[in-house]
């Protein structure tokens, strides 16, 4: 996919964009601006990643193991995901969630009651179900203690853990595109918008919690949405008048400000990243902005059209992301829209050309701009019957059968009017290095160059593994009871070597190498050694959906008699990488 950037006009980026940010300690005013840039620069990409946690029940969350070991307790999180005990603010809310502290496939847990040891701190408001509302009621530290029902044992489990309240003392106000000015962006009249938020102490410890949102509005041309359980954004409901409303901090001296307008205003159009690629044979998203007296409008609802003017190269349609038109209440798009997004077909090698058009901006008389975008093949090399593919995530190396549509074999097939063959497979979600023959008579051959070939992954991890844990020979193989692969003592010898690249506290770039070819082999070592990949939805508990997928790479393949460029990085693998304070370097 294109890079995926959209103005964040839902809640639930925050769990990729604020992952890693630095922390505000003394900072200067200028600095605290410079942060709040750079974090609307990262929220503009991140509802994508984002779009399984909002509408496919996955989220990012913080998670420690009771005081007694029997239950593990969490929470969503869009801050400090590694740090469980964030205090929640006085006045707010926090929905936490326990369940099932062992390593079974079934982790439910049901509550039968949930208290706080000292409720002039913080009280239990509800609990039902494996989860309880906590409300931070003065400053202080107290003690949760619960009993559930697990549905391994049957039993009824007791646990505890401890937590903290604490008063905010610092506020961060952000828009979701470029802000100019008095920290102000415009805004459509009668959108429901949502403005980034995040509150901290003054040392740079993130507060969280629900429901409190220590902001005031100088107008009544927006209106605070009631009822929202959002920790990274508040949202307002603006009226059909134009004009302006300041949003002022009731704990410090932050400011924001919305610029209300309409569509017959727009008078321009910018594509958001110019230096986008389209993939030969692949349907890709883009993001175009609308501007007002050349400021962007942020999360625009704006009716759009997109055509293209190179229809021998591309087919181009307004659209919406896949998890957008499954989950949500949205028209079908087809011809119009009103999103931002365009879609982009790409059916030859060219520059596909194409215009967007905002038929109500400039007073009515309609707003049009031209752009263009390179289509380009995913074949790296080719040679001796051999073709090499750099394979784009989401896309599986083969189908369930020879002729179904969508898959990297099948599209080769298509191009070259002919059989291909795999001689090896990557995981849907994994890019990189994928290797296909043109002739049936070497595929066996191919298949045991590729047992001896060295294999080399690109991985983004949760955390840093030391020094101890980078060679992994641990046996692996099915295990029934979880559902999944894993490390187990009777299992198939698999033995992965690890390299770290770069590291970010949180976060590390790790080079993999294969010395056996295990299923899922990285992703079970990894999370046998508790480093999950990133983005990883199967082998981590609770999944994370940090990023669109798990973040791993088929960088390099060394095969002998043939040198084998190495696959350059995807844009959605680059992207976590830069959000995250990682850096790759070849």
């Amino acid at each position: 996919m294109a890079r995926n950037d959209l103005d964040v006009w839902i809640t639930g980026y925050a769990c990729y964009a604020r992952a890693y940010k630095p922390t505000t300690a003394g900072k200067t005013a200028k600095e605290h601006e410079m942060r709040s840039v750079q974090q609307k620069q990262s929220k503009r990409w991140a509802l994508v990643l984002a779009g399984a946690v909002v509408f496919g029940g996955l989220a990012c969350t913080s998670s420690t193991t009771g005081n007694l070991g029997n239950l593990e307790f969490y929470y969503t999180a869009d801050d400090e995901i590694g740090n469980f005990n964030k205090p929640i603010a006085v006045g707010a809310k926090l929905e936490v969630f326990v369940q099932d502290a062992g390593d079974g496939s079934d982790r439910q847990a049901t509550l039968q009651n949930a208290t706080t040891d000292d409720e002039g701190i913080a009280r239990v408001a509800s609990f039902s179900g494996n989860s309880m509302i906590i409300e931070g009621v003065s400053e202080g530290s107290f003690e949760i203690n619960v009993e559930a029902t697990v549905a391994r044992t049957g039993e009824t489990e007791e646990d505890a853990v401890n937590m903290l309240v604490r008063v905010p003392e610092v506020l961060i106000l952000s828009h979701t595109c470029e802000a100019h000015g008095n920290n102000s962006a415009y805004y459509l009249a009668g959108d429901e918008v949502y403005i980034p938020f995040d509150m901290e102490l003054e040392d740079g410890q993130d507060v969280i919690g629900y429901g409190y949102y220590p902001v005031e509005l100088d107008s009544t041309l927006a209106t605070l949405v009631e009822g929202q359980k959002g920790q990274a954004t508040i949202r307002y409901k603006l009226g059909e008048e134009t004009g302006e409303v300041t949003l002022t901090s009731t704990i410090d001296d932050t400011t924001a400000s919305i610029k209300i307008a309409t569509e017959d205003q727009i008078g321009g159009v910018r594509l958001d990243n110019p230096e986008d690629e389209i993939s030969l044979g692949q349907t890709e998203l883009v993001f175009v902005n609308p501007l007002i007296e050349d400021e962007e409008v942020c999360q625009s609802n704006a009716e759009i059209t997109a055509t293209s003017t190179t229809p021998e190269i591309c087919d181009v349609k307004p659209g919406f992301p896949e998890f957008g038109q499954d989950n949500m209440d949205v028209p079908e798009l087809t011809e119009t829209g009103s999103t931002g997004w365009v879609e982009i077909s790409g059916k030859a090698e060219g520059d596909c050309s194409f215009d967007v058009t905002y038929p109500k901006g400039n007073g009515g008389e309609g707003v049009t701009a031209s752009f263009t975008l390179p289509v380009k093949g995913m074949i790296l090399l080719e040679e001796d019957g051999l073709i090499l593919v750099n394979k784009p995530a989401g896309m599986p190396t083969a189908g369930d059968f020879l002729e179904q549509p969508g898959s990297l074999q099948f599209e080769l097939m298509q191009q070259y009017r002919r059989m291909i063959w795999a001689v090896h497979q990557l995981d849907k979600e994994t890019s990189g290095l994928n290797v296909f023959v043109r002739r049936k008579a070497l595929v066996q051959a191919w298949t045991e160059r590729m047992k001896d070939g060295q294999k080399e992954y690109l991985a983004i991890c949760h955390g840093v593994p030391d020094a101890s844990s980078l060679w992994v020979d641990e046996p692996t193989d099915w295990i029934p009871e979880r559902k999944r692969r894993g490390v187990v003592a009777d299992g198939k010898p698999s033995r992965t070597e690890f390299r770290v690249l770069d590291e970010s506290g949180d976060f590390a770039l790790l080079a993999a190498k294969l010395h056996t070819g295990r299923t899922h082999q990285i992703r079970v070592h990894l999370e046998h050694i508790g480093h999950p990949l990133v983005g990883e939805q199967r082998y981590r508990e609770p999944p994370c959906a940090l990023a669109p997928r798990q973040m791993l790479h088929a960088w390099r393949l060394e095969i002998e008699g043939h040198e084998v460029p190495d696959a350059p990085l995807p844009e959605d693998f680059a992207q976590v990488l830069g959000k995250l304070g990682l850096t790759f370097s070849e």
